[in-house]
């Protein structure tokens, strides 16, 4: 059986929503591809928030899939939370 190879691919999500989506992409790929130990360098991902890191999910099999390493940039100011509210 040949490998298949992977294209470079880079996932973005911004805010909570984009983190929730960005930790079950990667939880489905590592529960479709359960030989993977990690996910592949191939494929990459960022989350982008001006809150907080989200909290890690679990596959089926137990194992806990996070952000990592720089897959995720916090952005923004001290204080830079109440400008909607002074507004």
């Amino acid at each position: 059986m040949s490998e298949t190879k992977l294209q470079r691919n880079l996932f973005i999500g911004l805010g909570g929503s984009g983190q929730t989506s960005l930790l079950e992409v990667k939880r489905s790929l590592l529960e479709v591809y359960p030989h993977l130990d990690s996910i592949p360098e191939q494929i990459q991902f960022l989350a982008i928030d001006t809150d907080t890191c989200a909290e890690p999910v679990k596959t089926s099999s137990g194992k806990e899939v996070k952000f990592e390493g720089n897959e995720f940039l916090q952005v923004g100011m001290q204080g830079s939370g109440r400008v909607a509210e002074d507004s």
